[in-house]
């Protein structure tokens, strides 16, 4: 758990005395829509690079269409920052190479 997760709670239980439950949920809703704002990202989790490239060139016509619908509502002079994460491990490499490595007996 992190400090947000602890101290948003207990900060929370402190308030609602005080400001009542209706503020208090509109305060956690106006810090979250903010947080939503700045940033949000979309994550989706696949087992490798080559998973990845099938779901990009098996999209639909819909899809795609939805994802241009999508990016004419960006606001911005900038585009949106795509980041691609691949897993890093001694243990396992994209081509198999861990079958190669000594193991421990």
């Amino acid at each position: 758990m992190n400090l947000a997760g602890i101290v948003g709670p207990a900060l929370g239980g402190l308030l609602l005395p005080i400001v009542g439950p209706a503020m208090l949920f509109s305060l956690n809703a106006l810090a979250f829509l903010t947080m939503a704002w700045q940033h949000f990202p979309d994550r989706m989790l696949v087992s490798s690079w080559a998973e990845h490239l099938r779901q990009y060139a098996r999209t639909t016509k819909a899809e795609t269409e939805l994802v241009e619908r999508v990016w004419a509502m960006h606001a911005g002079g900038e585009e949106p920052i795509v980041r691609h994460y691949l897993p890093a491990s001694r243990l396992w490499t994209p081509l198999g190479f861990s079958r190669f490595q000594k193991r421990p007996d």
